[in-house]
């Protein structure tokens, strides 16, 4: 039987995506309709959360696991008991 975690902490993605919205959506209006000097920051904040909110999803969901497999692994702990 497959256990669900689901999210460490749900708020925190969804700040992080709300915020990548919203400068994805001024980016693309900047992009439309201003000079190229006014586009990086605002492309940047959008890129900087998008890139958060990714990498929260990834370690919430895969990426702490295998840390902690790597890890327990090299300690080499021995044990009579076997899971599954």
């Amino acid at each position: 039987m497959a256990v669900n975690y689901r999210f460490d902490a749900p708020y925190a993605p969804a700040m992080f995506a709300v915020g990548a919205l919203a400068g994805g959506l001024i980016a693309a209006n900047a992009w439309l309709h201003g000079p190229v000097l006014a586009t990086l920051p605002v492309t940047f904040f959008f890129l900087f959360f998008l890139a958060n909110t990714c990498s929260f999803f990834y370690t919430t969901r895969q990426g702490k696991f295998l840390e902690w497999d790597r890890i327990l692994k090299s300690l080499r702990l021995r044990t009579a008991l076997h899971f599954r």
